[in-house]
């Protein structure tokens, strides 16, 4: 992200420097919200690092394995949904559960949503803050389920990087799984 928007042919755009102190949520609202990367190339940089995610670490697989009854993760690859055959559950869209099959929920979005946006406001990733917000604000139905299964159900919570500013007050089960370092420092 952070090269992309210094290569970028723009004008009124942050500072190198700027950007080199930048973390990965200021980078975020930057790449996503701000009209200085062209969309195209978001979607293919999106399409190369997070599409098509195949997990071969035999242990993360086998972990994928356990029957979790509902799985929560940060990451917008499809990684997980791939490896254990899941339904992924979205925010903003309407859902409903089906006993037949296990579900992905996917707290910031999912990298195929990125690949159909026709425009920058229509991604539907959350990573900035206006995107925090916005979530916040409409995405009550998603924000209560998650809300009630961490309360009431065990649940498995998996993420690439866990922001510093999230503390959980429970003992969930924390896993890194889909993404590997070396992608998601190319990306941002």
């Amino acid at each position: 992200m952070r090269e992309q928007i210094k290569a970028a042919p723009v004008a009124e755009k942050p500072s190198d420097v700027e950007l080199d102190r930048s973390e990965f949520k200021k980078l975020s609202e930057i790449y996503f919200r701000d009209n200085i990367v062209p969309l195209e190339l978001i979607k293919a940089s999106i399409d190369s690092c997070f599409t098509k995610v195949d997990i071969v670490d035999a242990a993360k697989r086998r972990f994928l394995s356990i029957d979790w009854p509902y799985i929560y993760t940060l990451n917008i690859d499809d990684g997980i949904e791939r490896a254990i055959d899941g339904v992924k559950v979205l925010p903003y869209k309407a859902f409903s559960r089906h006993s037949g099959r296990r579900y992905v929920y996917k707290l910031h979005g999912d990298a195929e949503d990125v690949l159909t946006a026709a425009s920058l406001d229509d991604l539907q990733v959350i990573f900035g803050e206006a995107d925090y917000i916005k979530s916040l604000k409409k995405n009550e139905y998603f924000l209560g389920s998650l809300t009630n299964d961490f309360c009431e159900k065990m649940c498995c919570l998996l993420v690439a990087v866990l922001p510093t500013n999230w503390i959980f007050h429970s003992h969930l089960p924390v896993y890194h799984l889909a993404i590997s370092e070396r992608k998601l420092r190319e990306f941002s």
